[in-house]
């Protein structure tokens, strides 16, 4: 009986090699490498934005579909709930201003991970199990201002569980990732091996810019129309992040009585488009970072302009009819124009020329003075 015994736990040993044996051998070329993981399977974020873009809570959600095991002959059977080990079926990252992070070339990063995934599986026995993780498109509990855009990762992950009986427990004795899936999450045979499951997404925030118009003075005429330009250009850092191509386009509006009326479209590129007093020029879906010049054509009136970028007050560049290059910032961008046109008093000076006029008149005051002395001086020689 005992050498019946231990016959039959030598033939187990043997069973169980040429099972691991069996698995090891039909699975993809590049499965001998070493494998990706063994311990642990983990989704990682990275969320990717302009640097200094305000941090909104973000939940990320994830996808583990069970597609099957191979057998012998490599041969991917269907699973079924029970036949298909059971994990995490809808794992969730969350990410805050407070996440780990990094920043370069002024992209921020912020960086997180699921739990282990493998941590409380359920094995139902020995065998080569196939699954595929994807993105669920959308964020959980984020509020994402109209306009703004994140660019969801699109990869379909293919992992590979190798699972054997060691000491009478299952154990993961290989797990191999890949991102080489077709858009039908259908299994591939193509080499792509990766060393981790990772999904990178972008956000891309849009913002406004408003260009402001009044006059001043009591000369000036707030009927009178001035024309404006405004052009806007991307930036490195723009085109590094994302592709424009997916963006919203930039819209513009004409808002009459100093933002209480009807708004107005106005076709893009903005070149020669007239403001009067009281007016704004709004454009909406500007992505933070790009470049934005605004001048106008002040006409007979001394222009001047006040700048906030970003939530703050900018000294304005020394000529008043131009912002110059600017960058749109992630809070309240407006140029704000004002033109001046002065009173002309009884003396039928303009105010506008009284600092030049006076200084004429001071010039021809001390050439008068000189003069009278030169003949007083004379007259007593």
């Amino acid at each position: 009986m005992k050498k019946l015994v231990k016959n039959l736990g030598v033939m187990m040993l043997i069973a169980s090699i040429a099972l691991i044996t069996l698995f090891t051998t039909t699975v993809r070329a590049d499965e001998r490498d070493e494998p990706s993981s063994i311990d642990s399977l983990v989704i990682n974020k990275h969320y990717r934005m302009p640097e200094g873009t305000p941090g909104r809570l973000s939940i990320f959600t994830f996808v583990v579909t069970r597609i099957g095991a191979l057998n012998s002959a490599g041969e991917l059977i269907p699973g079924s709930a029970a036949t298909m080990p059971v994990l995490t079926a809808s794992p969730s990252i969350t990410l805050f201003s407070g996440s780990a992070s990094t920043t370069a070339d002024g992209i921020t990063t912020l960086i997180g991970a699921s739990n282990n995934l493998l941590q409380n599986a359920i094995w139902p026995g020995p065998g080569h199990y196939v699954f595929h993780i994807h993105e669920q498109p959308g964020i959980a509990g984020s509020s994402i201002p109209e306009g703004s855009v994140v660019d969801f990762d699109d990869t379909v992950f293919e992992v590979h569980m190798i699972v054997s009986e060691i000491n009478g427990t299952l154990t993961v004795v290989g797990l191999y990732i890949w991102n080489s899936v077709d858009e039908d999450r259908s299994l591939t045979n193509e080499t792509g091996k990766v060393e981790s499951v990772l999904f990178t997404n972008t956000y891309i925030p849009t913002t406004e810019l408003i260009v402001s118009k009044q006059v001043s003075g009591a000369l000036s005429m707030t009927t009178s129309d001035f024309s404006f330009t405004v052009n806007f250009t991307g930036s490195d850092l723009t085109s590094s992040l994302f592709d424009p191509d997916i963006l919203p386009a930039i819209t513009a509006h004409i808002r009459n009585s100093n933002g209480t009326g009807i708004e107005t479209a106005v076709t893009l590129p903005v070149t020669n488009v007239n403001l009067r007093h009281g007016q704004e020029l709004i454009f909406r879906n500007v992505p933070i970072g790009y470049t934005f010049v605004a001048t106008e054509d002040p006409g007979d009136y001394v222009p001047s302009i006040n700048l906030t970028l970003a939530g703050a007050d900018v000294i304005p560049p020394p000529e008043g009819a131009t912002t110059g290059d600017r960058i749109i910032g992630s809070d309240v961008n407006i140029a704000a124009f004002t033109n001046t046109n002065d009173a002309v008093p009884i003396t039928g000076i303009i105010m506008n020329s009284l600092p030049f006029i006076l200084v004429g008149l001071a010039a021809a005051g001390v050439f008068v003075m000189i003069v009278v002395n030169k003949r007083r001086r004379d007259v007593y020689e």
